[in-house]
């Protein structure tokens, strides 16, 4: 596992040309840009194309800007026809990517989803449930962006 509030590109670099075939879980945390965070999601690709880490069974992919984003590559990404447990917990994940989730068949052969830390409107919650069904999901957390002077901005749970 590797948490931060700001995750240089190079670290998920190095971890993702590992050789580590026996590797079971996976957790990394993006946070931010001001603390760090180069990391995007294209820079995951070579883990969601599902050639490495062939026994990989628990991934948690947490903490960041671009959790919708995320979310549609992991519709399709061969990697998330193998995790049994996905974890993504921290994200600035909206209705958007709550969206995906409910639609794309990929998430429904999940054991387990984890999403605490969200800011997912409780109707899709109850979608999400509805779309999933066998899929234990847990949507601990659901946070309201804030609002400054008719702004809204939303943040990942970790950041400094």
């Amino acid at each position: 596992m590797v948490e931060t509030g700001g995750l240089p590109r190079r670290v998920p670099a190095g971890v993702l040309a590992s050789d580590l075939p026996a590797l079971e879980h996976l957790e990394l945390w993006f946070g931010v840009e001001d603390y760090g965070g180069t990391t995007t999601v294209d820079d995951l690709a070579p883990l969601l194309a599902g050639e490495r880490f062939p026994a990989l069974r628990r991934l948690g992919l947490r903490n960041s800007e671009w959790g919708d984003d995320l979310v549609r590559r992991l519709a399709d990404a061969p990697v998330t026809q193998r995790v049994k447990v996905l974890d993504l917990s921290g994200h600035v994940l909206t209705d958007a990517g709550g969206e995906v989730l409910a639609a794309a068949p990929a998430f429904r052969g999940l054991e387990r989803l984890v999403i605490h830390h969200h800011f997912l409107t409780e109707e899709m919650e109850e979608r999400l449930r509805a779309a999933l069904t066998g899929v234990d999901v847990d949507l601990d957390g659901r946070r309201e962006p804030e609002v400054y002077k008719d702004e809204v901005f939303y943040y990942p749970q970790v950041t400094e």
